[in-house]
């Protein structure tokens, strides 16, 4: 996501090597030819405001051209300044979004210190929501916002004591209750930003539990009412969830989490967006921890899952 402003300055130039090539051939001609024809084109304006009292006509079209000359010259000079003024304005607002990202990266890390001490899980949900928004038909803009504000959505687990998050058992109710309230502290924690990127990233952090037929957390969202970016969030946390290590479950095979995210469809999950889920799945088992191949007829496999001993029914953390 990118820094704020209250304005955009768009150069029309395809390329920034273009801008540079354009901008040191200006700048050749400010230093050199730009700077003699100014000092000439003082020069005669002086000596044709001169021949105009002695040469009326004569003068006169001499100053018109001095004029011209003066005018085209210095044009050509603050042309070379604005585009130089273009180019600082260019490097640190580079410098400025480098930096937001990787605050905001560190800031998810916070999230997951405790539970994933690499921020792995946080990196990751960030770019499947990228690939998931993308196949969707989100613009490149909203993806890029996306992939920064999904690596958010757990922020609130900085509220959840370690017994919790930790604990390799079945969760108690009370202990489920209170493992939900990251929802709404990582929500408070991101409300009220003016920034449409920290806005997106307080609709995920309430949202992404949210299920499709109304039976999620924390308010009962159902359908479209859940924001999209809830929905794709959702389903790129739960295929992670499932397919990676958690301190309750062992990691399931990539094929058996891609069948159980479409036998959800409908339920927990918008149709719409585990359809696209299914259409770039691969690009989601690449960026897994162990990425084994899996087979084009995945998508249509429904089976038990294997290797853990977590009920599905059971709410991921």
């Amino acid at each position: 996501m990118a820094p704020s402003a209250s304005t955009q300055i768009k150069v029309t130039f395809r390329s920034i090597g273009q801008k540079r090539r354009r901008l040191r051939a200006c700048e050749a001609l400010a230093g050199g030819i730009v700077a003699r024809f100014l000092v000439g084109a003082l020069l005669w304006i002086t000596l044709s405001g001169a021949l105009a009292t002695f040469l009326p006509q004569v003068g006169l079209k001499l100053k018109i051209g001095a004029d011209i000359a003066f005018l085209f010259f210095a044009t050509s000079y603050l042309h070379v300044k604005v585009l130089r003024a273009l180019f600082a304005a260019e490097k640190a607002d580079k410098a400025y979004r480098a930096a937001s990202i990787e605050l905001i990266e560190r800031l998810a890390i916070v999230g997951e210190y405790r539970d994933d001490l690499t921020g792995g899980h946080a990196r990751r949900i960030g770019r499947y929501s990228g690939i998931l928004g993308r196949t969707l038909g989100l613009s490149e803009e909203e993806c890029e916002r996306l992939e920064l504000a999904a690596s958010l959505h757990d922020l609130g687990k900085v509220g959840i004591p370690d017994s919790i998050l930790k604990k390799a058992d079945v969760l108690t109710a009370e202990e489920r209750a209170e493992m939900e309230t990251h929802v709404a502290i990582g929500a408070k924690m991101l409300d009220g930003g003016s920034h449409p990127l920290i806005q997106t990233a307080y609709r995920v952090a309430l949202t992404h539990h949210e299920n499709w037929n109304g039976t999620g957390y924390p308010h009962g969202l159902k359908g479209e009412e859940i924001p999209l970016v809830g929905r794709i969030v959702a389903v790129c946390d739960v295929f992670d969830a499932l397919a990676s290590h958690r301190p309750y479950k062992k990691a399931w095979d990539p094929a058996d989490a891609v069948a159980e995210i479409q036998r959800l469809s409908g339920t927990k999950f918008d149709p719409a967006v585990v359809e696209a889920f299914l259409a770039c799945r691969h690009q989601m088992i690449a960026g897994l921890p162990v990425a084994p191949a899996l087979p084009d007829h995945a998508a249509v496999r429904v089976s038990t899952p294997r290797g853990t001993p977590v009920p599905v029914a059971q709410p991921l953390r």
